[in-house]
């Protein structure tokens, strides 16, 4: 980044995941195997405040076929960015990935990270509860107390 980020307009930043080296927690896992921990999305954004670019969150989502936690991931995750927002980092935006189930490139169409359930046999498409969470993000501009 110190080398580039002069000859660039903007940031974008894809957040799925915390990792720290050495750690020992046991963590909540995502259907990607990877640790549920949208909240630490506010270290990533502080730690590229530095560049004083304006910064977008281009990716942030979960693989999470039932949809049992991917409501509450999305929630943290703005939380954790508005926060960071509040301390001065330049966000613009903060898309969820994905929209739609789609082909990830190391596992074919088995992990779901949609907003929208597809059935690939039939096509047919499946709104799930996730999805009216961050319909109400968006009309709102913001977290609704719940």
């Amino acid at each position: 980044m110190r080398r580039v980020y002069k000859s660039c307009d903007s940031i974008g930043l894809n957040y799925y995941f915390y990792t720290r080296f050495g750690d020992r927690t046991e963590w909540r896992k995502t259907d990607m195997g990877w640790n549920f921990a949208p909240q630490y999305i506010y270290q990533a954004l502080m730690s590229l405040k530095k560049y004083g670019l304006p910064l977008y969150v281009a990716e942030g989502g979960l693989a999470d076929a039932s949809d049992e936690g991917r409501r509450e991931y999305i929630r943290e995750q703005v939380k954790a960015t508005w926060l960071a927002i509040n301390e001065g980092v330049d966000v613009k935006a903060h898309l969820y990935w994905s929209l739609l189930d789609n082909y990830e490139w190391a596992y074919g169409f088995d992990k779901r990270f949609g907003l929208i359930e597809i059935d690939y046999d039939t096509k047919e498409r499946k709104v799930r509860q996730s999805a009216y969470e961050y319909k109400e993000i968006c009309i709102n501009n913001g977290l609704s107390a719940k």
